[in-house]
């Protein structure tokens, strides 16, 4: 059995949809309007613990997962005095913390 037609030789444009990944993105956003109510219900019946570690599963779909950066350029030390006010204004004590650039 050999191939008809033309070959691509240069594969799917870039940025073009696959089509069966939006299927299926679109079959499991159906299956989840379908059963809105069920997974709020089911979500409220959880312990604490499990509502956030599910919802923040959940949201992963949602919010853009954000990469990390690496800072190519020295940083230079910072100082902070963080100073600490009574109710009339006046500093009672003061705290100095400084920030180590690498």
């Amino acid at each position: 059995m050999s191939f008809k037609g033309k070959q691509n030789l240069e594969g799917r444009p870039k940025g073009s949809a696959n089509k069966i990944t939006t299927k299926v993105k679109q079959t499991i956003a159906e299956i989840l309007d379908d059963n809105l109510i069920e997974l709020k219900n089911r979500m409220q019946s959880l312990s604490d613990s499990d509502f956030v570690k599910y919802y923040i599963q959940l949201a992963k779909f949602v919010v853009p997962i954000q990469k990390s950066i690496d800072v190519k350029e020295p940083v230079e030390d910072k100082v902070f005095e963080i100073a600490v006010l009574d109710g009339k204004g006046e500093v009672t004590d003061t705290y100095v913390s400084v920030f180590k650039g690498e």
